[in-house]
């Protein structure tokens, strides 16, 4: 029995259509990127991913309750009150 390959799923559709672009690519005229885009592409990812974990630090720094002093003061009371009951 030969299986086939389950063509709705992203990576084998994905593999497809890349071998299908790359061998009708040259009647729709695609080209290769040059180098220089390569080297921009991965510069620009490294660029978002940095830029993405900076401010989640921030964002969680800032929805960190422990940093409020209120929460921080409520939240002592409650410990000490817990130690006295035990």
């Amino acid at each position: 029995m030969v299986e086939t390959l389950p063509w709705n799923l992203p990576l084998p559709r994905l593999l497809a259509e890349l071998g299908a672009t790359r061998d009708l690519g040259w009647l729709l005229g695609f080209v290769e990127p040059p180098l220089g885009f390569y080297l921009f592409l991965v510069c620009a990812v490294a660029a978002y991913l940095l830029l993405v974990e900076i401010v989640k630090r921030q964002l969680y720094r800032r929805l960190d309750t422990r940093s409020d002093p209120a929460m921080a003061s409520a939240r002592g009371r409650r410990r000490r009150a817990l130690r006295k009951a035990a």
